[in-house]
This record gives C-alpha cells, structure tokens and sequence, in this order.
C-alpha cells in the first residue's frame, strides 16, 4: 500500500515537472529566459490539480482496501458460523453450503422452505430447513429436517422423539450454548 502511494506520489510529481517544461501551452515568450507570471501560475494550478487526483487515487485506493478487509471478515464470520444472521437467505445460503461441504457427493435440495423464525427448543429460535438428497434419483430422499440458531449460526438436527442434536455430531465448540447435547424440542412447534 505505501508503495503504491509513493508511485502514484512520484507520477503526479512527474505530471507537474512535465506540463511545467512544455509551459502548459500558455502563450509565454520563448525568446531567452522569460517565464511569465501566467506561465507560473498555470503550473502552480496544474500542480494542484495533480496533486488532488493522486490525493483522491490514494483515499480510493484506502477505501478500496478497507472495503475488502471489511467483506473478508464478514465472510469469515459466514463461515465459521459463530455469528447469527440477519435474514433468512444468509442462514439458506450458510445452511447449504455447510452441507455440501460435509457431503461433497450429495446434490442437496431444500423444501417446504418457511423463512420465518421457528423455536426448535426453548429459548431457543432458528430457521427451519427440510433437506432432500437428489443425487440417487430426481424425487430425492429425505436427509433430515434442520435447523440452523439465528444467534449463534450452529446448525441442528432433528432427532428421534423430538429432540434436536448439533450437526454433525460430537462438533466441537467453545460456547457453552453449544453443547452437542440432545435437547427437547419446544412443545410449542
């Protein structure tokens, strides 16, 4: 970053030194020399002005920078699942592509899709992913009904006699929300 700032430094720097040799087309005496007032001041504005666009080209340029530090932190985020989503098709997107990288030969489909907020346990709410496996044939045969935690990004399945347990199992984790443990599904659902 500071080398590029310093070419862009030394163009401009190159700019000014070349429009003042040419004069800027100004109409000076070229007889010995003389160097008018107007030929001065035309370079001294012509500086300037280069001066401003290499000051503008490196703020771009920092934005630039800061713009993708900011999107490849928020990716990471996305992919460790250690934060929750603000909307329904973040949690779609993260949910199928967790799954396709835990089973990279399986064609994933989702169904009966309902983009709102269901509670899978209580206090807990997340959103609620039908999952068909369509590789075998195009029906599909159902993988499992999920759920992936709106806050943490932890993704759930739904077990035997209404219980959800963390997928995949025995994941381990830090948070002591996520425990892997199985939990009762809220009677509520």
């Amino acid at each position: 970053m500071k080398h590029l700032k310093s070419y862009v430094c030394l163009a401009a720097l190159a700019g000014v030194f070349g429009f003042a040799l040419t004069g800027c087309g100004s109409r000076a005496s070229t007889s010995g020399n003389n160097v008018s007032s107007s030929t001065a001041e035309s370079v001294r504005h012509a500086a300037d002005r280069v001066g401003d666009a290499a000051k503008d080209v490196a703020e771009g340029v920092g934005d630039a920078a800061k713009n993708v530090t900011t999107g490849v932190g928020e990716a990471v985020d996305d992919l460790l699942g250690d934060s929750g989503f603000d909307s329904y098709a973040d949690a779609h997107d993260y949910f199928l592509d967790t799954m396709g990288a835990y089973h990279s030969d399986a064609r994933f489909e989702l169904r009966n899709e309902d983009q709102a907020l269901a509670d899978y346990q209580e206090g807990s709410k997340g959103y609620h992913f039908n999952l068909y496996d369509t590789s075998r044939n195009s029906a599909g045969e159902k993988f499992g009904e999920f759920y992936v935690d709106a806050n943490s990004g932890v993704i759930y399945k739904k077990g035997t006699g209404n219980t959800v347990e963390e997928y995949p199992a025995g994941r381990s984790t830090t948070s002591s929300r996520r425990t892997g443990q199985s939990k009762r599904l809220s009677q509520n659902r």
